[in-house]
């Protein structure tokens, strides 16, 4: 080595010396004292007991997937029920509103009878009374038979 010039070891580009650090010796990482058997054991205890608690917090987070999961093909499947009840009511409104249709025509129907009815027993009635027990004389039929002959 020349005078002045700096050893290898301490010539690494990436270390900043301050002026004047000859005085000291610095060790490279490779020559520094690795950890003693007791600060490796807590290392491992210490790994050991991470590995374990994420392990279990994976497989509470794979069961809440399950869980999730199940619980959206619940309710996939209520919601298929309901759009099919809701296709059931709407089809039974249909229903019941040609029902109520068909009965307002029935009513109607019923109506126009009962005053048709009424109208021919009126009419039979007056009938009967003109031409006497036997009905409409022949001579007011044009020389017809009335109803009692």
């Amino acid at each position: 080595m020349l005078s002045g010039e700096e050893p290898e070891e301490l010539q690494d580009p990436l270390v900043m010396w301050p002026k004047g650090h000859k005085s000291q010796e610095i060790l490279p990482a490779s020559s520094a004292p690795g950890p003693s058997a007791v600060e490796v054991n807590i290392m491992e205890s210490c790994t050991t007991i991470l590995i374990e608690q994420l392990a279990k917090q994976l497989a509470n987070m794979r069961s809440w997937e399950t869980t999730s999961n199940k619980m959206d093909l619940m309710a996939n499947a209520e919601d298929l029920e309901h759009v099919a009840l809701k296709v059931h009511l709407a089809e039974s409104e249909q229903e019941r509103m040609a029902m109520t249709m068909e009965s307002a025509q029935a009513h109607m129907m019923i109506n126009n009878l009962q005053s048709m009815y009424t109208g021919m027993s009126q009419f039979l009635q007056f009938n009967s009374t003109v031409g006497g027990p036997g009905g409409i004389l022949p001579s007011a039929l044009g020389g017809q038979a009335g109803l009692s002959q």
